[in-house]
């Protein structure tokens, strides 16, 4: 995510006619004197640029709600500083636990109307009713659009056009239309649950893949940080691993970068899978078992792994 993929999408995906908003998260700190700052921006656009979306989890921590911020009405161009200072802070997010920056929004609805569908598209059906998910968040919104898929009708509407800074470490531009569906599926809610170690499995992924340099025969070289929808991988990483009885988060963690390091099915290996069964027993974590295992071992269960699909 860089400033040059902000500038692209106001250029090509931003309509004259639509306002243009930023999402910040305040939860995500920021130094005082930043120009980015809600106080900043407060004094440089007007009090009635920032528009809060109520948390209820949050119900008491007001100063912590998300923002949206009006950096361009229907008629008028954004600040070009505002858009480079954005999408620079976007890209150091990627090294943040959490995102202070989450988004730009091109609607042709008022603030307080985006802000009333922000805050409903954040309510997602249990089957006891209703569960808030902070859905404003890129990472749990990146795992909503591909849970609902490509081609399918998406709940983004009244927001024309939403570049979100996505896990590979490029932007996700989704697409709202008038006909969109509502929101039915139970698994939204469920997957959810899981984002916290799944954004745990990013950021190992990423660190393992700037410093790694030994054996690794299944690490991402593609043009972006991680593969696209990353965050879908590191999901079905911890399904799997939880399918073979891993509850303990370490030991899932420990499984996930491996299997993304060296080979999908390295847990097919007999060898491997007698260290799944230790961890699983709660007698041997993964990573004291890994810990025994060299670039030539592992090259060697590659290679079996590899002989054996090919018979």
């Amino acid at each position: 995510m860089n400033s040059s993929i902000v500038l692209d999408f106001v250029s090509h995906q931003h309509q004259p006619d639509a306002w243009l908003y930023l999402l910040l998260d305040p939860l995500a700190e920021i130094p005082s004197d930043d120009p980015l700052h809600l106080d900043a921006l407060r004094l440089r656009l007007g009090q009635d640029a920032l528009t809060s979306l109520p948390r209820p989890d949050l119900e008491y921590d007001i100063q912590h709600h998300p923002v949206l911020i009006t950096i361009a009405s229907p008629g008028g161009a954004p600040a070009d500083d505002l858009l480079r200072l954005s999408g620079w802070h976007a890209q150091r997010d990627d090294a943040r636990h959490h995102r202070y920056v989450c988004g730009w929004l091109s609607s042709t609805a008022a603030a307080q109307t985006v802000s009333r569908h922000l805050q409903a598209l954040s309510l997602l059906p249990t089957p006891a009713g209703q569960a808030y998910q902070p859905l404003h968040e890129p990472l749990r919104l990146e795992l909503m659009a591909g849970v609902i898929g490509a081609g399918h009708p998406a709940p983004w509407w009244p927001v024309r056009r939403w570049l979100i800074p996505a896990s590979s470490g490029d932007g996700l531009v989704l697409e709202g239309y008038p006909e969109f569906q509502a929101v039915t599926d139970l698994e939204l809610a469920d997957r959810q649950e899981d984002i916290p170690l799944a954004s745990a499995l990013l950021d190992i992924w990423r660190r393992t893949l700037s410093t790694l340099e030994g054996y690794a025969p299944g690490r991402w070289t593609g043009p972006t940080s991680l593969p696209p929808f990353a965050v879908m991988q590191a999901l079905a990483q911890i399904q799997q691993a939880r399918t073979l009885e891993l509850t303990d988060p370490e030991d899932i963690l420990q499984l996930a970068i491996h299997r993304l390091m060296l080979h999908p099915r390295l847990h097919w290996h007999p060898r491997v899978r007698q260290l799944i069964g230790s961890a699983a027993r709660d007698e041997i974590p993964l990573a004291d078992s890994f810990d025994h295992y060299h670039d030539q071992d592992w090259e060697l269960i590659v290679n079996e792994l590899e002989e054996g699909a090919a018979q």
